[in-house]
């Protein structure tokens, strides 16, 4: 009895000692992207946690996951938010081009000269994951520390990203002026090659996407991986008070109408607001709108909310009474529509 002890005990200690050999420790960067972006980030922090990964986060916003070994450092400024502007006070047609020629580089150069990532840069790590957009400045990172990186496409690859990954696409790439302002900052070690050189080295890249839904289909090298959908949950009942609003639209049914995370309520005028309030209200369906502000005198038929599950929304379930869903053009709301039949 006493040897069967020792015996478990060597092997449960074995297995121990096995799952900390295992854990890698990495750094995921999110400098860039919407707060809509973070479900799918979410998805691959809580893919990498289940199998042992150590990771340390870095993001603009707040998020509170508390996703375990995931250990997240906020930025102290969201550019963002700068960069995309009020898409409706744009008229001439230019203002948002000239906010990336404007805030584009500092969306870079900005993040890596911040002090929470300066001090996390002080820890090592076996590998680092890096989203793609505006992020050519980081790439200084793993040359340094001698580790392997990964790029993160939170939507699908447009040009000129496919040929960082080894695949075939038209056009060619020029140096970023995200990279030629870190050189202007000091930010870029002078032992480190040129940025053509780094950007075409990923172990391999991660696609926010579904091969078998591109169109046209293009040739990719084996180095992308496509995983759309790895954010998509089972669905989950709505709440109760939610469910039977949608419940009394009868026959006529709802419309669900949702501008994402980029349209917020001081981008639109209150004469816009009203228009649409106007046309909603002329209407027979019920208006589920996802809106992030409160909205006095509204029609019986429209219900505002700053969030709504839109993936158990979009459930099969519904599916009869759901006449017209109006959304924002992004590859992960697209994800969500086709998982749910829509």
């Amino acid at each position: 009895m006493k040897y069967m002890l020792t015996i478990s005990w060597l092997l449960w200690l074995l297995l121990f000692t096995v799952n900390i050999c295992w854990a890698y420790k990495g750094l995921y960067i999110m400098n860039h992207g919407t707060r809509s972006h973070l479900s799918f980030h979410k998805a691959i922090l809580e893919t990498l946690s289940e199998i042992g990964h150590k990771i340390t986060f870095v993001t603009p916003y707040n998020t509170k996951y508390n996703i375990k070994n995931v250990t997240e450092i906020l930025l102290k400024e969201n550019w963002t938010d700068k960069l995309l502007g009020n898409p409706f006070n744009n008229s001439n047609g230019l203002s948002m081009v000239w906010n990336f020629f404007e805030y584009g580089p500092k969306s870079c150069t900005g993040p890596l000269g911040d002090p929470a990532m300066l001090k996390a840069l002080e820890e090592d790590y076996d590998y680092v994951l890096i989203s793609i957009f505006l992020s050519e400045c980081f790439l200084t990172v793993p040359y340094v520390k001698k580790i392997p990186f990964i790029y993160v496409f939170q939507n699908i690859i447009v040009p000129p990203y496919s040929e960082r990954t080894g695949s075939v696409d038209f056009g060619s790439i020029s140096p970023t002026r995200t990279y030629m302002q870190a050189k202007e900052e000091n930010l870029w070690p002078p032992e480190v090659p040129d940025i053509f050189e780094l950007l075409k080295q990923p172990a391999f890249a991660i696609i926010n996407s579904v091969r078998a839904l591109e169109y046209p289909t293009r040739p990719m090298s084996p180095s992308v991986v496509y995983v759309g959908g790895i954010h998509i949950k089972e669905p989950q009942p709505l709440p109760q008070e939610l469910a039977d609003w949608l419940d009394g639209s009868g026959e006529e049914g709802f419309i669900f109408f949702s501008l994402g995370t980029v349209i917020k309520a001081e981008h639109l005028k209150q004469e816009h607001i009203s228009s649409i309030l106007k046309v909603f209200g002329s209407l027979k369906q019920r208006i589920l709108w996802k809106w992030n502000s409160e909205i006095k005198n509204l029609p019986s038929n429209v219900k505002i909310s700053s969030w709504l599950p839109q993936q158990d929304i979009l459930d099969i379930k519904l599916g009869s009474r759901l006449k017209l869903f109006v959304k924002t053009c992004k590859s992960s709301k697209y994800n969500k529509k086709y998982a749910s039949y829509v």
